[in-house]
């Protein structure tokens, strides 16, 4: 199975978040430095309100998947993952919360 790096923007009051310079340069950027590594694909998710009309605690959500473990592993610790992690301030004011884990399953509806 593959492994997800799951990575989430917090939604405070006082967080500023450039969805545009995040999508447009960042994640391609990430792209471009990690495929080396084993990233097989990214997605970006902006979170509405919740059902009963409250603000989410997160605001931005991405889901980097990779073919292996140890290939998400070895693109944070390279010299690539240095350069990614100093690139957020340039979009975010807030770090975000990084999860890690192996994909339970993965079914796509047609």
């Amino acid at each position: 199975m593959t492994y997800d790096v799951v990575i989430l923007y917090s939604n405070d009051p006082d967080d500023v978040f450039d969805q545009n310079d995040y999508i447009s340069r960042h994640m391609p950027l990430v792209a471009h430095e990690w495929k080396k590594y084993g990233m097989i694909r990214w997605f970006a998710t902006s979170f509405g309100n919740n059902l009963d009309g409250s603000k989410p605690q997160f605001a931005i959500c991405c889901v980097i998947t990779w073919e292996t473990e140890e290939g998400a592993k070895a693109a944070f610790q390279g010299p690539e993952g240095t350069k990614i992690m100093k690139d957020v301030s340039n979009y975010s004011t807030k770090p975000p919360l990084f999860l890690f884990g192996s994909t339970l399953h993965s079914s796509q509806l047609s």
